[in-house]
């Protein structure tokens, strides 16, 4: 049997207990706190049949993201943010809405502007709501959609 050795990580008040042979290393630590952190960013997603028709058409959609964003956004330093219903677009079974501060969409300037915020992405099937990772960003821009 192996023997256990539990190593504590606190990060931000959360403490992962670890089971290892020996106490592991940072690197792994950092690599659980990140799964953990992914995992958590997925609550909101449940999986769905391939194929399945969209339910929700693009109004209904772009009104999930926005309660989905005012609820996300209550503990967030700039919380009031709002959806750009105009840039949102449909992929697939999704419809992905991007968001900013409500003072740069009204004056356009970029010290209000938000960085690094990543779209909303609405399951048109389920109605979930969650934000897409960094990766998708990267290949919708590359597909030419506007995030």
């Amino acid at each position: 049997m192996i023997d256990e050795l539990t190593a504590v990580h606190e990060d931000a008040g959360n403490f992962e207990h670890i089971r290892n042979q020996q106490a592991p290393n940072i690197v792994f630590l950092e690599f659980q706190q990140a799964l953990a952190d992914h995992a958590d960013t997925r609550r909101h997603h449940r999986p769905t049949r391939r194929n399945q028709m969209p339910k929700l058409d693009r109004e209904s959609a772009l009104t999930k993201a926005e309660k989905f964003l005012k609820t996300e956004s209550r503990e967030w330093k700039h919380h009031d943010v709002e959806v750009i219903r105009e840039r949102a677009f449909q992929h697939g079974r999704y419809l992905i809405a991007p968001y900013n501060t409500v003072s740069f969409l009204k004056t356009g300037k970029m010290e209000d502007s938000l960085v690094g915020n990543i779209p909303i992405q609405v399951d048109l099937t389920t109605g979930t709501c969650e934000f897409i990772d960094i990766m998708k960003v990267l290949d919708y821009r590359d597909m030419g959609y506007p995030v």
